[in-house]
């Protein structure tokens, strides 16, 4: 009957969109990992020419998130004594972003 297949065709088309919206998700989860390790591989090379901080102090990088249904924002919270242990080598980027606090809001 006409209702039957309509409400299939409807299921169907819900399923597609829950689909979509799975793999927009994972694809900006992706970014946003990749955005983070570049965040900490950058304050490894350049970290050593913020010396005015204090080893207390920390670093903080805020991403924006507008545009789709979940507008939260990312931030990454670094310490600058941590960045200090990646600048001399004692750990590296991926550790760095290991050791900072990450928040969505």
């Amino acid at each position: 009957s006409f209702n039957n297949k309509h409400a299939s065709a409807e299921a169907e088309l819900q399923k597609q969109r829950q689909e979509q919206q799975k793999i927009a998700s994972q694809k900006q989860n992706e970014l946003i990992s990749r955005l983070g390790y570049h965040f900490a591989s950058s304050l490894c090379d350049y970290g050593a020419s913020l010396r005015e901080l204090k080893d207390n102090e920390f670093i903080a990088l805020q991403l924006q998130n507008r545009g789709g249904r979940n507008n939260t924002d990312v931030y990454w919270m670094v310490k600058k004594a941590d960045v200090n242990q990646c600048v001399s080598g004692k750990i590296n980027a991926e550790a760095l972003l290991k050791k900072a606090s990450y928040y969505r809001y």
